[in-house]
């Protein structure tokens, strides 16, 4: 098994309130993803998406099933995963290049290798010119730029994103997708995206894994035929978008 490839069996998340019945958030998923593939998963609302990414991150068990990454076996968060938020979680107090940095110095990465690494992801998000910037001084986009540089700066095998476009306004959010699709191609990582944007997972993935509302379950996987550069615009784009959404409109229809 490849290092950046995922493995989802079996795997059911039930959380137990100390004041509340339990509540069924995923049901027997089962995924397979390969190293290198960007994939997307589109869902409604409470039905599962950010547990599954945070169950492959770490940071919380499944209630039954099992997670591989790379053919090891998720017990809690590691480096060969990377996560990136809705909310990017800067540290107010550290520059851009500080926050892009911030991992390696915590691992003690050597000052001169640091900063090496820290030009890179500088340069490759965009931000050369303002490194030097705290965040109270960045737009929202910048501002996600940084997360994600500082997320790739740690060398990851598996990119994990949860809705990381959604508090951004509809311009940057294109120009985010442009910008980590070509980051995507040049570090050639494994990505998992979580969106509720079926435009965005058309115009971003190699497969589309569609959850139906709790408990959540994968009903549908479509792989998009679409060579990249896609174009929003294209009779071939929007034939494949409509599909898609039809698909997902039915099923959730169904089950609401």
């Amino acid at each position: 098994m490849s290092t950046g490839d995922i493995a989802i069996e079996g795997v059911t998340k039930v959380y137990k309130p100390q004041s509340a019945a339990p509540v069924h958030a995923l049901s027997e998923t089962n995924l397979r993803i390969a190293s290198g593939r960007f994939v997307c998963i589109v869902g409604p609302s409470g039905c599962g998406k950010s547990t599954l990414l945070s169950m492959v991150a770490g940071l919380m068990r499944p209630s039954s099933g099992s997670i591989r990454v790379g053919g090891a076996l998720v017990t809690g968060p590691g480096p060969e995963r990377g996560l990136v938020f809705q909310e990017y979680g800067l540290f107010p107090w550290l520059t851009v290049r500080g926050n892009i940095g911030f991992g390696l110095s915590c691992r003690g990465v050597p000052a001169a290798e640091r900063e090496a690494i820290v030009d890179k992801y500088v340069n490759l998000t965009g931000l050369s010119g303002f490194d030097n910037r705290y965040p109270s001084e960045l737009s929202g986009g910048m501002k996600q730029r940084v997360a994600i540089g500082r997320t790739l700066a740690n060398n990851p095998r598996v990119l994990l994103m949860d809705e990381p476009f959604g508090a951004v306004d509809a311009l940057t959010r294109e120009s985010l997708q442009d910008e980590i699709l070509q980051l995507w191609r040049v570090e050639q990582k494994t990505i998992l995206f979580v969106t509720h944007s079926m435009m965005e997972a058309v115009y971003l993935a190699d497969d589309i894994v569609m959850l139906r509302a709790r408990p959540g379950r994968v009903f549908a996987t479509l792989s998009v035929p679409l060579a990249h550069p896609r174009r929003r615009t294209d009779q071939s784009f929007l034939a494949f978008y409509s599909e898609a959404e039809e698909t997902f409109k039915q099923e959730v229809g169904r089950h609401s």
